[in-house]
């Protein structure tokens, strides 16, 4: 049962970080903003660096892969969020 959950984990993690993270950050390149608010651009790279440091700990390299891809992507958003073209609606 263990490793039914781990693969479940597995592909979920890695979509969430190869689909879901990257389509993101293409939307806000071409939106020229960060359509996110802050505390939703720093909570996944909060938890993708926790995860991954337990995984470093626990010596898991199936959560290390895709937890350190979404460190990656969630650092690329949190930068995208501070860029000087990064204009919010103040309406």
């Amino acid at each position: 049962m263990e490793h039914i959950f781990g693969t479940i984990f597995m592909i979920l993690a890695i979509g969430m970080s190869v689909i879901g993270l990257p389509t993101q950050i293409w939307k806000n390149h071409k939106d020229g903003k960060c359509g996110t608010s802050f505390l939703m651009a720093i909570f996944p790279l909060s938890v993708f660096v926790s995860r991954f440091c337990y995984a470093v700990v626990i010596k898991s390299w199936y959560i290390m892969i895709p937890d350190g891809l979404g460190i990656v992507f969630a650092t690329i958003i949190v930068i995208q969020f501070f860029l000087p073209g990064n204009k919010r609606n103040k309406s």
